[in-house]
């Protein structure tokens, strides 16, 4: 059974917290709530910086609380990032699966997603580089730690 089904209260404060930020902050609109065909829990919303509006869903695993949520662009041909796993992936953002923990939740995710997202488009035809949160390093006798983001 999902997580959703299973634990209403998360949900509940998940949704909440969601439809709160989106009355505070107006750059995070959002456009509705959807299941997909494995039944995870999907948010459409758009986020607007760097003079664009960026369509993108946040997709909810099957055992959230306990790993953490997607972002993708709604356009599964989009690449918007070098922080992105291929065209129409996922945004490698500030937690993920090596730092997540239960008390995060999906408005963390938003808001790492326009850091992400102005960070590397300030301003209409601008373009910055916003560093990874992984650390690569070359230590003699440990492999070094490769990441695609």
């Amino acid at each position: 059974m999902t997580w959703f089904i299973e634990n209403l209260a998360r949900l509940k404060a998940e949704r909440e917290a969601l439809e709160q930020f989106s009355t505070e902050h107006e750059w995070f609109v959002i456009c509705g709530w959807r299941t997909n065909e494995r039944l995870r829990l999907i948010l459409d919303a758009d986020i607007v910086c760097g003079g664009k509006v960026w369509p993108i869903f946040l997709q909810y695993p099957d055992l959230f609380p306990h790993t953490p949520p997607s972002v993708f662009p709604r356009d599964h041909k989009a690449h918007w990032s070098g922080h992105q796993y291929g065209v129409g992936g996922e945004l490698c953002l500030e937690y993920g699966p090596d730092n997540w923990t239960p008390e995060l939740s999906g408005v963390d995710l938003v808001a790492s997603t326009r850091r992400l997202l102005e960070g590397e488009n300030p301003s209409p035809g601008e373009t910055g580089i916003v560093a990874s949160r992984h650390v690569d390093t070359l230590e003699i006798g440990r492999a070094p730690n490769v990441s695609s983001c």
